[in-house]
């Protein structure tokens, strides 16, 4: 699964994500076809096989009808339901690894079928995710186990040190090592269990220099500021001395890598095209966000300035009282030749003020401005659209979630969650969450970016924001 980088101008070896698919699920196109077409005929025949039927028994008993005044009971409930159409549609049984398998729309806008890796993004340490914040809400015993069958092969193979002799491996929250290293360590926290955290810090501490002087693409989504980020919240938490030498290396390569914009202001491109974007998950916000938190660590003041210039200027994107940013992403397949503006967590309002929300206590009054923008924006945008994480209605709600704890605000809080039981009523209406255009937006898509799982981990932040922490920072 080997993949080119022109952006880099060299050949990737495998990210370690592809690798550690490749070691694990050795998976062609036809497996993933034939498993998905497996998966429809045991649906549609009703067929018993469940490997861990006391498991599914034991949540259809606590079913019960929704009390609408009661809702943390109504949050509670379709959390779970959510775990169960998900854990149902596995692949696997007994000791076997499990999968889970979908359609996707390729770059010829064909439908193809995959199954899960192991990544953040749509693999199945972003389903375990899910399912071990779940458990820390309910404390269901079984479903604890469910999360370390989903992500014992991976621990096996980080204890092993697979894929970790790669020049190349991707860094960032998507599909590369930060989004793992975060995902264990959280369930670390949530299932109450040491071993999911070593592990996350295992697989941290094989990082090397080169790793990170060879990453190129730098966004949160990525590349560099994405780690560095991660490694930020875990010095925070751990305070491992050991994490200031790594964080020192991403955050001097995030500086190395800026460029000199048309106002003479040092920013970062994004992506393979080299474009200047705005934005958390691609762009400027997000690669700000890291440095600023990694200056909070280390005290060193040009990591703060450099991240403030950058705020500047991509302040400067936004459109007068419409409290929102211009997004400059190729949009050759739109119809218009206008700029659209998006409202989402990778792309958009939420996303710039969560970069905004890193310097809440001491930003300056731009600063201050821009997040009271991007909150009036979020607060009362509709709940119309996608329902996911990445650019849906889940990211807006994480946003002001984070910023009523952040700001301490009750207000935020109360209408993250009158918006989430909007969203319920509206699933309930139509039959499905929308996650994306296939099939009407019915298509089954379990991962934790753009499909039910973190539609599912929203959910649960609902019913206690401070517990369950936000993966999008």
């Amino acid at each position: 699964m080997l993949a080119s980088l022109e952006k880099c101008q060299l050949v990737l070896k495998a990210s370690y994500c592809e690798l550690l698919n490749e070691t694990l699920f050795k998976r062609t196109i036809e497996d993933s076809t034939f498993l998905y077409n497996r998966w429809i005929d045991r649906e549609e025949k009703k067929a018993s096989h469940k490997p861990m039927e006391a498991l599914d028994l034991h949540l259809d008993e606590r079913a019960n009808l929704w009390n609408s005044g009661d809702l943390e009971q109504l949050f509670l409930e379709e959390a779970e339901s959510i775990f169960k159409e998900i854990w149902h549609s596995r692949m696997g049984n007994g000791d076997d690894e499990m999968t889970w398998v979908f359609k996707q729309r390729g770059d010829s806008n064909d439908k193809i079928i995959r199954s899960t890796g192991w990544d953040l993004f749509e693999g199945r340490t972003g389903i375990a995710l899910f399912f071990a914040a779940l458990y820390a809400i309910n404390r269901d015993e079984l479903v604890k186990e469910a999360v370390k069958r989903v992500l014992s092969p991976l621990l096996e193979d980080i204890q092993s040190g697979v894929g970790t002799d790669q020049e190349t491996i991707s860094l960032g929250k998507a599909y590369g090592i930060a989004g793992i290293v975060q995902a264990l360590f959280f369930v670390g926290e949530y299932v109450d269990e040491k071993s999911y955290k070593e592990n996350a810090l295992s697989l941290l501490y094989q990082v090397t220099v080169l790793n990170i002087q060879s990453d190129l693409l730098l966004d949160i989504l990525e590349g560099t500021a994405g780690l560095l980020s991660v490694v930020s919240d875990l010095y925070a938490q751990t305070q491992d001395k050991n994490m200031i030498s790594l964080g020192n290396v991403l955050a001097e390569h995030l500086m190395k890598c800026r460029v000199e914009s048309e106002l003479g202001v040092k920013v970062w491109l994004s992506n393979s095209r080299n474009q200047l974007l705005t934005g958390f998950g691609h762009g400027i916000s997000g690669m700000a966000h890291a440095l600023y938190k990694w200056y909070r660590i280390t005290g060193h003041l040009p990591y703060k300035k450099a991240a403030e210039e950058a705020l500047q200027y991509e302040g400067l994107t936004s459109e007068g009282e419409e409290s929102s940013w211009l997004d400059f992403k190729d949009r050759s397949h739109f119809d218009t030749l206008e700029q659209p503006f998006m409202a989402g967590w990778c792309s958009g309002a939420p996303g710039i003020g969560l970069a905004r929300l890193t310097m809440f206590q001491k930003a300056d009054i731009s600063f201050q401005r821009d997040l009271k923008r991007a909150l009036a924006f979020t607060e009362w945008s509709s709940v119309q659209g996608v329902d996911h994480l990445c650019y849906g209605n889940a990211g807006r709600l994480d946003f002001l979630l984070e910023a009523s704890v952040v700001m301490n605000n009750d207000h935020l809080f109360h209408t993250a969650r009158q918006k989430q039981k909007w969203v319920i009523e509206q699933k309930r209406v139509r039959g499905h969450y929308v996650l994306n255009s296939l099939e009407g937006g019915r298509s089954f898509y379990p991962s934790l970016f753009q499909g039910l799982s973190g539609i599912g981990y929203v959910m649960l932040r609902c019913i206690n924001a401070k517990k369950i922490r936000s993966i999008l920072t």
